[in-house]
Parts: C-alpha cells; sequence; structure tokens
C-alpha cells in the first residue's frame, strides 16, 4: 500500500511537469543531440550548456531565458524519459500538448483516474491537491520538434510534511515519420529539471532511497504516456473524439 501511495505521487508530480530526485547530471537524450565544431557560431545569448532544446535560445525572449536559467543550469531534480514511439496523428498530438486540460478529462471518461488539470483564462494551467500541493504552468516555446513548459508551485510530500516551493522546466522532444502503409507515428521524449532550495531536495533524497533514479525515469515515461495514450486512442478511432475530449 505505501509503495503503490509513493507510485501515485511521483506519477502526480510528473504529469503535473516537476519530475522527481536524481542526480544533476545531463544525460544524453534519445533524438541526436547537435555537436559543437571549430566552425560552429553559438547563439547570442549563449544557450545553458549541456542542455538541449528544441528552440533556438536566442529566440526566446529575456524574461523567458531567466525564469529558465536557474532550472536547466542548476537542476537539484532532473529525470529523462528516453525516446518511445506510438501510432497517432501529428495534428492531433500537437493539439493535445496544446491542452493537457482536455487529455486530464480524457482519462477519466475511459475509467482511468488521473489527476485534474484546469485550464486558465490567460492561458496557463493549474493543478492541485488536497495536501496544498499546487502548480501553474504555461508554454513559454512551442515549435515543429517539441514543446517548452514553465513552472511555478509548491508540493507536500506527504501530509504532515511542509509545502516546498518549486520551479521547473518540462522540455518535450517529438517528430512524426510515416510508414511504408502510410500509418502515421510518433517519436517523443521529455527532459524535466526542477529547482528547489537543498534544504528540499535533501528530503525528497531521504523520502525516495535508493529507488529514486527508476522512481524518476518511470514517472518521466508516465508523462508521456498521460499525452500518447489518448493520442493513440483517438487516432485508432476517431469516433471517440467528442466522447473524450469534448470539454
Amino acid at each position: 500500500m505505501a509503495k503503490n501511495r509513493q507510485r501515485r505521487q511521483i506519477v502526480a508530480l510528473m504529469i503535473a511537469g516537476l519530475g522527481c530526485w536524481y542526480p544533476s547530471e545531463v544525460h544524453a537524450g534519445p533524438f541526436s543531440r547537435p555537436s559543437a565544431t571549430a566552425t560552429s557560431q553559438p547563439a547570442a545569448p549563449l544557450a545553458p550548456p549541456g542542455v538541449w532544446l528544441p528552440v533556438d535560445w536566442a529566440q526566446l525572449h529575456d524574461a523567458v531565458r531567466l525564469q529558465l536559467t536557474k532550472p536547466l543550469t542548476q537542476p537539484t531534480i532532473q529525470a529523462s524519459s528516453g525516446q518511445e514511439e506510438f501510432p497517432a496523428k501529428p495534428e492531433l498530438y500537437a493539439w493535445l500538448l496544446d491542452h493537457p486540460d482536455r487529455v486530464s478529462q480524457a482519462w477519466p471518461r475511459m475509467g482511468i483516474p488521473c489527476v485534474e488539470i484546469q485550464a486558465k483564462a490567460d492561458g496557463s494551467f493549474h493543478w492541485s491537491d488536497p495536501n496544498g500541493s499546487e502548480l501553474s504552468w504555461r508554454q513559454v516555446a512551442a515549435t515543429s520538434a517539441g514543446r517548452i513548459w514553465y513552472a511555478e508551485g509548491r508540493y507536500r510530500p506527504a501530509a504532515l510534511m511542509p509545502l516546498i516551493s518549486v520551479k521547473a522546466v518540462a522540455v518535450m522532444h517529438h517528430r512524426s515519420r510515416t510508414m511504408p502503409d502510410g500509418t502515421p507515428r510518433i517519436q517523443h521524449a521529455v527532459d524535466i529539471y526542477l529547482s528547489t532550495d537543498s534544504r528540499a531536495a535533501n528530503l525528497l533524497s531521504r523520502m525516495l532511497g535508493p529507488a529514486a533514479p527508476r522512481l524518476a525515469q518511470d514517472g518521466a515515461k508516465q508523462l508521456l504516456f498521460f499525452f500518447a495514450g489518448i493520442a493513440e486512442r483517438v487516432s485508432l478511432d476517431h469516433k471517440t473524439a467528442r466522447t473524450l475530449l469534448s470539454p
């Protein structure tokens, strides 16, 4: 029972865009990352070293770069999902990425419990739980190669523990390909970076213990499946679109 409760906490964090405890080191992602050469010219201003983004760092607004810098360069928590692939229509998948609130409604309509996500009038999204945890996030970049989400909020790991202030960045990489029979498929992966104070980091480390690396990757994979499961279901049976995705 305790293990299942802990797993639900981890999944809730990941779907909310937070992640879970992982050593602060850079991992090679599943997609081919660009490598620097002697003749290459860096973008100005420079992107955080070792961080791969689906958009040119210099194209982001100054205020956005300022928000992203600490979680990306000094993460106390980091998780990478690895690449996964599934059949789905690219346009539907892209729409779901832009409407996580509809995705969170679709899962219960299939009889599967899911965290509730609310869309706000200013274009941001909000998640909360009965323990006082809450997270607000917004999309700060969107290209044909991926999305970047920035989040701020508070998280209570357990009922009697204090709230932890967090700032997080979720970087989704995605691309599509068409099979010989014409079936479209999506390849995607997500990297999640969370910044909090050292006291909170130590608390999370004690809670998760040696299982942390596995839980981190499992949680990141759950975030992928949050979108992929609905995208695949509706792509394979378009008649379910209205039932699952209507407001």
